[in-house]
């Protein structure tokens, strides 16, 4: 049977071969991990905005994703009904309910018919595998046959695409016909991979740049093909009747904590925020025991994924330096109790970890809730001018002031 690794590492063959992009690649990550977290229920429901929320994509590119895992056979899906029941997904020839053992999961027919030229097994009708080494008397090894134009023409001609043939042959030609470091295998489901056809089309991009291009509109349109950097988009916060929805969470993780919700007038600006944070993140600063880090870890991480069906990704400072790469690879992050944690080091690599958060909100759109006890002064004299640069340009600030609430 194959194990949960030979699926994943199946999965990077048909990204190594270009059959699937490296976004649908992740989508298909993400499918097989909430398939996993839930002891391999299959099929399993799983919320559109969820899926747009965790991986940053549109609705549009996630139909465009999972359409094309369904066309290579890796997944099926039934479309949900708003607001009542989740999208349905299913990974491909996974039994139904099948219990958490992911030593007894099989590929799809399509699986094992692509990659039957670079897998050492084949697949027999009673879902068994059999190992090919033990056949080597009788297997004979593929050998790649470089193509001819026209060949390709006629492949190009049969699928319909826009690969140019002549393009496509130069272009694999001057690289020795290698994908990365292997030898091409199959040169039809190179053809077939929209990465190459995305890199043979931005060779010809290079070329046919206009002149007197002046409407900055396509000029934008350019610099995406050409896969330039370019502003991300922020983050928009809209809560209908925002002070009441925040009073109720508030009364609602207190009275879990046996405590009594007591109305702070930090807690209206803290409102006006998720009313309308015209892109900004918070930053919640002051003294302590004021309700900064119930606001940061609870509070708000609940609002916005019931309001906004935005998940928050939190963490507190020492996990921020444990990984701080897992920490940047999220969108929207609360960080509590920013100033307690010393420099990263990790395998002798110093990193400061907390400074690199606020370069990445800045570069890459990124939406932060944090939390901290330091005053101004103290934030600069420990990250800087730079850093604390950063804080004002990406957030909304908020002094908390008064006694601690804590008893």
């Amino acid at each position: 049977m194959t194990s949960y690794i030979e699926l994943i590492n199946s999965a990077w063959e048909l990204r190594e071969q270009g059959i699937i992009s490296v976004h649908e690649h992740d989508l298909y990550n993400y499918l097989l991990h909430r398939c996993n977290r839930l002891n391999w229920k299959n099929p399993f429901n799983q919320s559109t905005e969820i899926i747009c929320a965790v991986l940053g994509i549109n609705r549009n590119a996630l139909t465009n994703r999972r359409n094309r895992l369904k066309q290579v056979g890796l997944i099926q899906f039934k479309d949900g009904t708003a607001k009542t029941k989740p999208a349905e997904y299913t990974i491909t020839r996974i039994g139904k309910d099948t219990p958490c053992d992911t030593h007894s999961i099989t590929l799809t027919d399509t699986l094992s018919y692509t990659l039957d030229h670079t897998l050492p097994y084949t697949y027999t009708k009673d879902k068994t595998i059999q190992d090919k080494t033990k056949e080597k008397g009788t297997a004979k090894p593929v050998v790649f046959r470089k193509p001819s134009t026209e060949e390709i023409a006629s492949y190009c001609l049969e699928r319909k695409n826009t690969v140019d043939a002549q393009e496509f042959f130069d272009f694999y030609e001057s690289k020795g016909w290698m994908i990365g470091r292997n030898k091409m295998k199959d040169w039809r489901a190179a053809v077939s991979g929209r990465r190459n056809s995305r890199k043979i089309n931005t060779m010809r991009h290079r070329t046919t740049i206009p002149d007197d291009m002046k409407n900055f509109s396509e000029i934008t349109d350019l610099m995406k093909r050409q896969q330039m950097p370019l502003p991300s988009q922020k983050v928009q916060i809209q809560v209908p009747d925002a002070e009441k929805v925040l009073q109720e969470a508030l009364s609602h993780f207190l009275q879990a904590e046996g405590r009594c919700m007591q109305w702070l007038p930090e807690y209206a600006k803290v409102a006006a925020w998720l009313a309308a944070n015209h892109g900004k993140g918070l930053f919640l600063y002051g003294n302590c025991g004021r309700g900064k880090s119930l606001l940061c870890r609870y509070v708000l991480p609940a609002i916005l994924l019931g309001y906004c069906r935005r998940v928050v990704s939190v963490f507190d400072t020492q996990q921020m330096n444990s990984d701080i790469d897992l920490v940047l690879s999220k969108h929207i992050i609360s960080l509590d109790d920013v100033g307690t944690e010393d420099v990263s080091n990790v395998f002798g690599n110093r990193r400061m970890a907390f400074a690199e958060v606020m370069d990445a909100a800045e570069k890459h759109g990124k939406l932060l809730i944090i939390s901290t006890n330091l005053p101004v002064d103290d934030i600069r004299k420990r990250y800087g001018d730079r850093v604390l640069d950063r804080i004002k340009s990406t957030t909304t600030r908020i002094l908390f002031e008064g006694e601690s609430l804590r008893q």
